[in-house]
């Protein structure tokens, strides 16, 4: 299904592309940095982490935004409403884990989102690819620096 839908991307607003792709810079150039250097670095996977729960936070958004467009009242229930605010009390306390553990929180919920919102009859079929592909390419990112946290040496700690 959604293979089928990748042809869809043609269709997508350019705006929606630069800047769906564009968001895509934090993901990859945390793990590409650390590769790059071979040290895990925690205050840039922190980072990493950190904007990956934001985007977490925004998809939510997006969400509310859709129900609140709707002109069905209806949409305006528990559920509908419920599933926007889910992803940012997922993405707060995920910051307040250790890592690896945050960051695969967050992986988890970009990745969770993203089916669901694929699955979804309520957005259109270049929405659902974009989702696809940045969705993808942000947890293989965020898995990418759970990767360096277990295999590269970490930074020697300073002297206080």
């Amino acid at each position: 299904m959604v293979i089928s839908e990748l042809k869809e991307l043609k269709t997508a607003p350019m705006p929606a592309l630069v800047l769906g792709f564009s968001g895509l810079i934090p993901f990859v150039s945390a793990p590409a940095y650390m590769i790059m250097t071979s040290v895990y670095m925690p205050d840039l996977s922190f980072a990493q982490t950190a904007y990956g729960a934001i985007i977490l936070s925004f998809l939510g958004g997006v969400r509310w935004g859709h129900a609140l467009s709707n002109e069905n009242a209806l949409a305006l229930n528990w559920t509908s409403l419920g599933q926007s605010v889910v992803p940012s009390l997922v993405a707060w306390p995920a910051l307040l884990l250790p890592a690896p553990f945050s960051t695969l929180v967050v992986a988890t919920g970009l990745g969770t989102l993203a089916y669901f919102d694929i699955v979804s009859s309520i957005y259109t079929p270049w929405f659902k690819a974009l989702r696809f592909v940045l969705s993808f390419v942000a947890v293989i990112a965020l898995w990418s620096s759970i990767m360096c946290y277990l295999l590269k040496p970490q930074p020697p700690q300073k002297q206080k």
